[in-house]
C-alpha cells in the first residue's frame, strides 16, 4: 500500500488527532484502505447496537401481531381486526432491516425520505388519537405500535447522521480529506436503500389517505340501533330493531318503500308473540334486513331484529378465533343484555324468534337454535351452506387470499377507489365495500380458520334439531342448484333438518336472492306466509 508523507501536525490537535498513534500522525491512508470506517468510533458502534436491538423488537412485535390475527395474545387485542397496527409494525421492521442492511452508506436523500416518513407517522398518530371510533377501535395496543414506528425511523435517520459524520471524521484523520466519491458497489447499496424507503413513504401516503378517509365515514354514519357489551365488556356488537331510533337511515338509502297500510284480510302481526330475528350471510344486517323491514313497514310482519357478527359492521373484531358455537353464546349474551335494557323494559328472558337467514348465516342460526330450543318457534333458511361443504367454501387457499388481502387492506385501495366511483360513506362502512375494510377481512380470515371446529358443532347441533318441532323452510337458488349437483344434494338434506319441513321452493336467481327484485317479492311472500301459517 502506497504511503504520502502528511503536512506538519497542527499546533493544537483535534480529540481525533490526540488517538492518533505517532506512526498514524505521519502516514496517510488510501479510501479503500479497511482501517477507513467508520466502525472505529464508539458512538458509530452504539448506534449499529441501538439498529440491532430496535430490529429485534420489532421482529418480535410484527410476530406477535401477527399471531394475534387468529389467536387472542394478551395486551395486544385490537376492536379493529389488527390489520392496521400489523401494517406500522412491518414499517418499523423494514425500516431497521434497511438501516442494518446499509448502515456503512449513509445518503442525505435517505434521510429525507426518513423525514417525511416521521412526519406522515405523526399524522397518522394524531388522526388515530383524534378519532373517536378509530382510537376506540385501535385500543392502547394499537396506539403504541405507530409509536414504536416513529421511535424506529428517528433512531434510523439518526443512526445515517452519526454515520455520516463519523465516516467523514475518520477519512480526514486517516486519509486526510474527506471522500466524495462512491463505488459502483456503494452507489447499489444506496439505491436498493432510497428504493425501499421510497415504497414505504408511498405505503404510509395510501395509509394516511386511507384512514382519514374512515375518520370521515365514520362521523357521517352514527350507529342505528343499539351497541352492547359482551365478551366480559371486552368488546361490543351491534343489534338494532326497526323501531329504534336512527333507522331512518336506511330509508334515506331509497331501500324502503313509504309505511303501506295492512291488508285488511290478514289478522294483526303485532299480536304475533314473536320477533323476526335476521341472520346475514357474508353481508353487513344493515343491507340483507332491506326486504325483511319493507314488510314491517307496512305493517305486515312483527317486530324485526337483527345484529352484525363479531368484525362486521357496526361490531368490534371478537378476540381470537371464534366459531359456530362461540358466535352462538354471543348472540346469546347480547340479545339478554338487550332485551334486558330499560328501553326494552327490562325484559328477564329473551323473546320467542323466527330466524330467517341467508348463506353461512344459516349455520351460525341452526347452532343457535339448538341452543335454544324453547325460543326459536321456526326458521327460514335462505340458500344456505350446508356443514358438509364447508371445506369445499373455507379452503387453505381462501385464507392465504384473504390473509393477503387483509395485509393491505390499511393501505384502503378499494376505499379510495369506490370514493372516485361515486360511493358514499354507508357504502364503504356497512354496504358493498365493507367486504375490503381490515376488520371485516379479519372476521372472515377468523372465520376460515375455524371452519373445521364450526363444521362438527353444526352436525352436533344437527343431533338436537332432527328431534325437535321446530318448522323450518328451505329457499334455494336455481342458479346454484344448476351450478352444483352436490350443492342441490345438501340443499334436499337441509329439508330434514327438523321434523317439521314445512316446504323446499327453489327460486330463479343467484345466491344473493334477497338482492333482485321478483325474489324479493317471492321472499316476502314466503316470509309473511310463514308467519300466518306457523307463528
Amino acid at each position: 500500500m502506497a504511503l504520502n508523507e502528511v503536512p506538519p501536525e497542527p499546533t493544537n490537535p483535534s480529540p481525533e488527532e490526540e488517538r492518533m498513534t505517532p506512526n498514524e500522525r505521519t502516514q496517510l491512508l488510501t479510501p479503500e484502505d479497511p482501517q477507513v470506517t467508520p466502525y472505529n468510533l464508539l458512538s458509530v458502534r452504539i448506534a449499529r447496537s441501538f439498529i440491532t436491538v430496535f430490529f429485534a423488537i420489532s421482529v418480535i412485535a410484527f410476530l406477535l401481531l401477527t399471531l394475534n390475527l387468529f389467536v387472542h395474545v394478551p395486551s395486544l387485542y385490537t376492536r379493529g381486526g389488527g390489520f392496521l397496527s400489523w401494517f406500522f409494525s412491518l414499517i418499523a421492521v423494514t425500516t431497521t432491516v434497511n438501516s442494518a442492511l446499509f448502515f456503512s452508506t449513509p445518503s442525505v436523500m435517505e434521510r429525507q425520505i426518513q423525514y417525511a416518513t416521521i412526519f406522515l407517522l405523526f399524522i397518522d398518530l394524531i388522526i388515530l388519537v383524534a378519532t373517536p371510533q378509530l382510537r376506540y377501535g385501535e385500543v392502547i395496543a394499537g396506539l403504541i405500535i405507530p409509536v414504536w414506528a416513529i421511535l424506529t425511523c428517528s433512531l434510523s435517520a439518526v443512526s445515517d447522521l452519526i454515520v455520516q459524520w463519523g465516516k467523514s471524521t475518520e477519512e480526514r484523520r486517516l486519509t486526510g480529506r474527506v471522500e466524495t466519491r462512491r463505488t459502483l458497489g456503494e452507489w447499489l447499496k444506496v439505491s436498493v436503500n432510497l428504493l425501499f424507503n421510497l415504497v414505504n413513504l408511498l405505503l404510509l401516503i395510501a395509509v394516511t389517505l386511507s384512514i382519514t378517509l374512515f375518520a370521515i365515514d365514520a362521523a357521517r354514519v352514527p350507529v342505528p340501533g343499539k351497541r352492547v357489551d359482551v365478551d366480559h365488556a371486552a368488546f361490543k356488537v351491534h343489534i338494532n330493531c326497526y323501531d329504534l331510533p336512527g333507522n331512518h337511515l336506511l330509508q334515506l338509502q331509497d331501500t324502503h318503500p313509504h309505511v303501506a297500510s295492512r291488508r285488511p284480510d290478514r289478522p294483526d302481526p303485532s299480536k304475533k308473540n314473536v320477533t323476526i330475528f335476521a341472520e346475514a350471510g357474508s353481508t353487513s344486517s344493515e343491507v340483507y334486513w332491506s326486504w325483511i323491514t319493507d314488510l314491517y313497514a307496512m305493517n305486515e310482519i312483527p317486530r324485526v331484529c337483527t345484529w352484525d357478527r363479531p368484525g362486521v359492521a357496526f361490531s368490534d373484531a371478537s378476540r381470537g378465533l371464534t366459531s359456530a358455537g362461540d358466535i352462538s353464546d354471543l348472540l346469546s349474551e347480547a340479545l339478554t343484555s338487550f332485551f334486558s335494557s330499560e328501553e326494552e323494559g327490562g325484559q328477564t328472558e329473551l323473546p320467542n324468534l323466527l330466524i330467517v337467514a341467508h348463506g353461512i348465516g344459516g349455520l351460525y342460526s341452526r347452532v343457535f337454535a339448538s341452543k335454544h330450543i324453547s325460543i326459536v318457534k321456526g326458521m327460514i333458511l335462505i340458500d344456505t351452506l350446508h356443514e358438509d361443504l364447508i371445506s369445499d367454501t373455507l379452503t387453505l387457499w381462501r385464507g392465504i387470499k384473504l390473509f393477503i388481502e387483509g395485509a393491505i387492506s390499511p393501505l384502503g385501495l378499494q376505499s379510495l377507489w369506490s370514493l372516485l366511483k361515486g360511493h358514499g360513506s354507508w357504502d364503504r362502512l356497512v354496504g358493498p365495500d365493507m367486504v375490503y375494510t381490515t376488520k371485516y377481512l379479519g372476521y372472515q380470515l377468523k372465520e376460515n380458520a375455524v371452519a373445521w371446529v364450526t363444521r362438527s358443532e353444526v352436525r352436533a347441533s344437527n343431533a338436537v334439531l332432527v328431534n325437535l318441532d321446530i318448522p323450518v323452510e328451505i329457499v334455494s337458488s336455481s342458479q346454484m342448484i344448476k351450478k352444483s349437483k352436490k350443492w342441490s344434494a345438501k340443499q334436499r338434506e337441509l329439508t330434514r333438518l327438523t321434523k317439521e319441513n314445512v316446504g323446499w321452493k327453489i327460486l330463479e336467481g343467484g345466491h344473493d336472492l334477497w338482492k333482485e327484485g321478483k325474489t324479493k317479492k317471492e321472499l316476502q311472500d314466503i316470509l309473511r306466509d310463514f308467519v300466518d301459517y306457523y307463528i
